[in-house]
């Protein structure tokens, strides 16, 4: 009877220690398998930076009078000056790089580094035919005198100019100071011989001096 009771204990405890075998049991797992994976989200690209916008080639400063200058000296010859424009070699080279001819072709010195333009217009209101060239004038800035380029200029100035007519174009100058010193001038003097008669060449009226600002 003794030795039945043990045989059960012992297999009472074989199975207690069988029904506690952590092999036996599977522990709960998450299932990271199923599970979706995070998307990387890439940064987004840095902004290229826009580019620098090109220089202009070279500075022109132009002032357009709301009300142009006059001169005139009482006998019907009339200059006024509607325009000036302050433009560096540079400036005017690149205007004219689709012109027929470019400009140091035009020009007889190197040492040309701005320009003074003028929009003139020149009015004969006297009772004569006249030669008068505006056309041909000079200029006094800073330290230079010097006069008008034929090549660049217009047509403001003619022989037998006729009676109650007038003529309006630029009239250029080259200087050798530089675009920032004409500049900074702030002014300068034209200069028009006086007119002739055409018939017996003899003076009429004076000889025009303008002030000019800018």
């Amino acid at each position: 009877m003794l030795t039945r009771l043990l045989i059960i204990a012992a297999l009472f405890v074989a199975g207690c220690a069988s029904g506690s075998d952590v092999t036996g049991v599977e522990p709960e797992r998450a299932d990271f398998a199923n599970e979706p994976e995070e998307e990387e989200v890439a940064p987004e690209p840095e902004p290229e930076p826009e580019p620098e916008p090109e220089p202009e080639a070279g500075d022109e400063h132009v002032v357009e009078f709301d009300e142009p200058v006059i001169w005139t000296d009482g006998t019907g010859l009339e200059l006024q000056i509607h325009a000036v424009a302050i433009t560096s070699r540079e400036h005017a080279a690149d205007r004219m790089a689709d012109e027929f001819m470019e400009l140091d072709d035009l020009l007889d010195d190197d040492r040309v580094s701005s320009f003074v333009t003028f929009v003139v217009e020149a009015v004969n209101g006297t009772d004569q035919v006249l030669d008068w060239y505006p056309n041909q004038g000079e200029i006094v800035i800073g330290q230079e005198q010097v006069e008008a380029d034929l090549w660049l200029s217009g047509d403001v100035g003619r022989s037998e100019w006729q009676p109650g007519t007038r003529q309006r174009d630029q009239v250029v100058f080259p200087l050798h100071s530089d675009y920032d010193l004409v500049l900074g001038a702030g002014e300068a003097r034209l200069l028009v011989d006086s007119a002739m008669t055409s018939a017996e060449w003899t003076e009429i009226g004076s000889a025009a001096d303008i002030a000019i600002s800018w």
